[in-house]
Parts: C-alpha cells; structure tokens; sequence
C-alpha cells in the first residue's frame, strides 16, 4: 500500500512537470501531431436538469444495458442519485447515502432490468 502510495505521487509528480513544460512551451507538443479534436475537454461536467436528457429507459430498450452502463459510468453522483429519484427507482431512499458510482449504477440496472 505504501509502494502504490509513493508511484502514485511520483506519477502525479511527473505529470505536474509535464504540464508546466506544455503550458511554458506549446511547441513542445508539435511532435505529436495533436488536433484541439484529441484532446478532451476539462473542466465542470454539465449536470442533467431532467430525465429526458439521458433516457435510460430508451437506452436500455434500444441498445441495451452494456450501452447504458457506459453512458452512466461518465455520470457524478449526485447526477446518478438524480436519475434514481426520477425514475423512483429507490423509494426507500438508501441509495442517498452511498458514495459510489457503482453501486449506483448497480442499482439503476438492476431495478430497471426488473421493471421490463
């Protein structure tokens, strides 16, 4: 655990110093021959403000629950915790309280799965 603790920041480390090469030198990228295409977007992801941007129903009916879970998985959680609340899919509401996504996904299948 120590040894994982110690590459990781050693990785972190690393990175950090190519970064500041990057933003001090742009031309250090040349070499690579990268359009602004392959590079992706940081920065805040855009919450879902309804259900009808990402259909999970139509998703899983039309391409099935490999396809959904995939487009889950990029989620955050309280975007997940949404989903679950919209389509009622914890009445209980136990699944406020978790902090992983995939459980949340898990429970999203799971509970859609049983409702075909």
């Amino acid at each position: 655990m120590a040894n994982e603790r110690k590459l990781a920041q050693k990785v972190a480390s690393l990175l950090r110093g190519l970064a500041d090469q990057i933003e001090d030198n742009p031309n250090f990228l040349t070499g690579l021959n990268l359009d602004s295409a392959d590079v992706p977007a940081v920065g805040k992801k855009e919450e879902i403000k309804d259900s009808s941007e990402l259909d999970v129903l139509k998703i899983l009916v039309e391409e099935g629950p490999e396809s959904l879970k995939e487009k889950l998985i990029v989620l955050e959680l309280k975007e997940l915790k949404k989903i679950i609340e919209q389509h009622g899919l914890d009445p209980a509401k136990v699944a406020a309280k978790w902090r992983k996504k995939e459980k949340l996904i898990n429970l999203i299948l799971e509970k859609l799965a049983v409702g075909k």
